[in-house]
């Protein structure tokens, strides 16, 4: 069966630039941020289109429940983007290896990207594959701690360097001791913005913090999420100190 061409339009391209940045996204995720106006019938075609002319493919997630589509942008995709938009890449991750950690990460940076606060915000695939982040010498470090995320922050005049950390399930003890003494030996990270549904993982960083960096200002600021796949409409971290920082 030959497959109906397409024509691409510049929704598509801001989808498949939203695919490279997260490496997975369910329909609901690419309804909500990348084809706001198109009801989800005619986004799902769209979808279908693009997935035969082999520009997104996509995998089964079961999740509450029910399996749902979760789209990745294809080597096809990555290629039609680099003609529209220079892309200097050192390596290609197009699917992501950890859905249940990916997808929340969407909510977390696009909540984060709609603060005034928020000069800059970059993903971790941008981060791990663009040449521009590596040969930097400043985001190098955020690239080496492999942190989720960096963000350029303004508050009072002044900007911060913001790492950022999101963590679904408790790990070894061992792990967070570690994640707090990279991040303070790092001169570029100003502010690690922490995200997690479970306060034990908080406890844990707070308790390293003091142990090792006590007489220090904080650079964690946690956020507890309510949801994991929702927007956050507070974004209000609070640092072991109880210091406040609102977005």
């Amino acid at each position: 069966m030959a497959i109906t061409k397409i024509v691409l339009t510049n929704r598509d391209l801001s989808l498949f630039s939203f695919l490279f940045k997260y490496k997975a996204a369910s329909v609901t995720q690419i309804k909500q941020f990348c084809y706001p106006s198109s009801d989800k019938c005619n986004l799902r075609k769209r979808l279908k289109k693009l997935e035969k002319n082999h520009f997104i493919d996509f995998t089964s997630h079961y999740n509450r429940n029910r399996f749902q589509k979760i789209f990745h942008l294809t080597d096809k995709g990555i290629e039609k983007l680099k003609t529209y938009r220079p892309l200097s890449l050192i390596r290609k991750q197009l699917k992501s290896n950890s859905i249940e950690h990916d997808l929340p990460l969407i909510y977390i940076g696009e909540s984060l990207r709609r603060s005034k606060n928020i000069l800059q915000y970059h993903s971790e695939n941008q981060l791990q594959c663009l040449e521009d982040f590596t040969e930097d010498d400043l985001t190098r470090q955020f690239v080496e701690l492999h942190c989720d995320g960096h963000t350029l922050i303004s508050f009072d005049n002044e900007r911060y360097q913001g790492a950022i950390e999101f963590e679904r399930s408790e790990k070894k003890a061992t792990r967070y001791e570690q994640l707090v003494i990279d991040y303070y030996i790092s001169s570029a990270v100003d502010v690690v913005l922490y995200f997690s549904e479970t306060d034990s993982i908080i406890k844990q960083i707070k308790h390293f913090e003091e142990l090792h960096y006590h007489n220090l200002e904080p650079k964690f600021y946690f956020l507890k999420l309510e949801s994991e796949l929702e927007m956050i409409e507070k974004i209000i971290f609070k640092n072991r100190k109880g210091q406040k920082l609102e977005f």
